[in-house]
C-alpha cells in the first residue's frame, strides 16, 4: 500500500492539467437556486412502482469521472453491488490500488478487496452495466407479492451521481433499454432542498474497520433529531428517505412530488448544476493545490459535512474537501460569475469575501464538528478570494 499512499497526494495535484472547455472563457452561467425560475414538474402517473436507491462511486481524476462501483438497493431488500475496473485507469496500478483493487500480474486480472468482505469479482464498464440492466429487468418484471410493479423508480443521493449515471448509460447506448424499465428518478438532496428547512442530514459517513465497512448518518426530520446506520451506502440512502419522512416512502409521500422521468426538465436541472460545478473546475484545482501544501494538509478536517462516503473520498482528502466545498458553493446558489462579482465587490468595499454557508453548517449537531468545519470553510473562502482576484 506504500505506492497507493504516495498516490493520494498525486490525485489532488492538478498542476499542468488543462481542460480547454473549462479553463478558457465561456459564456457566463447563472447560479442554480430556488429563485432561478420554476421547474416544470412532470408528475409520474399514480401506479405501483418499486422504489430503489442507486449509488455511483466515482473518482474525479484530472477532470474526468471514473466509475468504480455501482450499487442498487431496492425496497424489497434485494440488491446488487458491482465493482468496476475503469477502462482508462486499468494500466494505472497505483490509482487502482488506492481505490481498493488488487492486481494479479500472473493473469493480469483485478479483484476488489472489501474490508470484511474478502475478495470480490470485478467487471469491465460495459460488462457491469449489462449485468445491472439485467438485474433491473428482473426487478421490473417481478410477479410476486409486494415486488410486483409497473416500473422502477431509482433515487440517488446527489445530482452528481445521477448526472454520471445518465452519461454512463448514454455513452454505452443503454439509455433506451434502461428507460424501458426505470419509470423515473429522484435525488435525495433535491427532496431535502424542496423541504424548505424541514429536513436535513449529515452523511452517510463511511466507517472503515479491519473486518467491515458501514455507514452512519445524523438527520433532522421536522425538528426530530436522530441518527442511524446501514451496511451499505445504497441502503443508507433508502433508509435516510424513510428517516426523513418518518415512514416508508410511497407514491403519495415521495414519488408524486419528488421523482421525474429521464426527459423531464428536472433532469435538465441536474445536468445544468453539474455544468456549473464543472465551470468551477479551475478553482477546485487551485483549492486542491493549496490544501496539499505541507502546512495545510495536516489541518484538513474530514468530519461532519466533510465526512467521506466513498473509497476515493477516503483516499484523497484534499481533493475530496475541495470538491465538497465547490458543491456547497453551488448549493448556496453561487456560480463562477456570481463568485467573481462578489469578490470584486468586496475588494471595492475594502472587505473580505463573504459567502453564507450557515445553513449547511447548521446541519451538524456537535459543536466541535460545527466549529472545525466552519474554520475549514473560512480558510477555503480565503483561498477562493485569492484565486479569483489573481485572475
Amino acid at each position: 500500500m506504500e505506492a497507493a499512499s504516495a498516490a493520494n497526494k498525486m490525485f489532488s495535484s492538478y498542476n499542468n492539467v488543462k481542460r480547454m472547455s473549462l479553463d478558457e472563457e465561456v459564456e457566463d452561467l447563472e447560479p442554480v437556486s430556488p429563485d432561478n425560475g420554476d421547474i416544470i414538474r412532470g408528475v409520474l402517473p399514480k401506479q405501483k412502482y418499486l422504489l430503489g436507491s442507486l449509488t455511483i462511486d466515482y473518482l474525479q481524476y484530472k477532470g474526468v469521472s471514473y466509475v468504480y462501483e455501482i450499487c442498487v438497493h431496492m425496497a424489497d431488500t434485494s440488491s446488487l453491488e458491482l465493482f468496476v475496473v475503469p477502462t482508462n485507469l486499468r494500466n494505472d496500478k497505483t490509482v487502482m490500488e488506492m481505490l481498493g483493487f488488487s492486481h494479479n500480474p500472473e493473469d493480469n486480472k483485478f479483484l476488489y478487496v472489501k474490508p470484511g468482505g474478502g475478495m470480490n469479482r470485478v467487471y469491465g464498464e460495459l460488462q457491469a452495466l449489462e449485468k445491472l440492466v439485467q438485474f433491473l429487468n428482473e426487478k421490473r418484471y417481478e410477479s410476486k407479492g409486494d415486488s410486483k410493479n409497473t416500473g422502477l423508480v431509482l433515487v440517488t443521493q446527489t445530482t452528481g451521481e445521477l448526472a454520471t449515471w445518465e452519461r454512463f448509460i448514454r455513452f454505452y447506448k443503454l439509455d433506451n433499454e434502461v428507460d424501458s424499465v426505470v419509470a423515473g428518478y429522484g435525488v435525495l438532496d433535491y427532496f431535502v432542498e424542496d423541504g424548505g428547512g424541514l429536513y436535513s442530514y449529515v452523511g452517510p459517513k463511511m466507517n472503515r474497520e479491519p473486518d467491515k465497512t458501514f455507514f452512519t448518518w445524523e438527520f433532522n426530520s421536522q425538528g426530530k433529531l436522530s441518527e442511524n446506520m446501514s451496511s451499505s451506502r445504497a441502503s443508507a440512502v433508502l433508509n435516510l428517505i424513510e428517516d426523513l419522512l418518518s415512514e416508508a416512502p410511497n407514491y403519495e409521500n415521495f414519488i408524486k412530488e419528488n421523482c421525474f422521468r429521464s426527459g423531464d426538465e428536472r433532469m435538465m436541472k441536474v445536468q445544468r448544476k453539474e455544468d456549473i460545478i464543472k465551470d468551477l473546475y479551475a478553482l477546485e484545482c487551485y483549492l486542491c493545490d493549496a490544501l496539499n501544501d505541507r502546512t495545510m494538509r495536516k489541518k484538513i478536517y474530514t468530519g461532519g459535512i466533510f465526512s467521506p462516503s466513498t473509497t476515493a473520498e477516503w483516499g484523497d482528502k484534499a481533493g475530496f474537501v475541495a470538491a465538497k466545498f465547490i458543491r456547497f458553493l453551488v448549493e448556496s446558489g453561487l456560480s463562477r460569475p456570481a463568485l467573481r462579482d462578489k469578490a470584486v465587490h468586496a475588494r471595492e468595499k475594502g472587505i473580505n469575501l463573504q459567502v453564507d454557508l450557515e445553513a449547511i453548517v447548521k446541519r451538524m449537531r456537535q459543536d466541535e464538528e460545527r466549529n472545525r468545519c466552519q474554520n475549514q470553510i473560512e480558510t477555503l473562502i480565503k483561498v477562493t478570494e485569492e484565486f479569483i482576484l489573481s485572475k
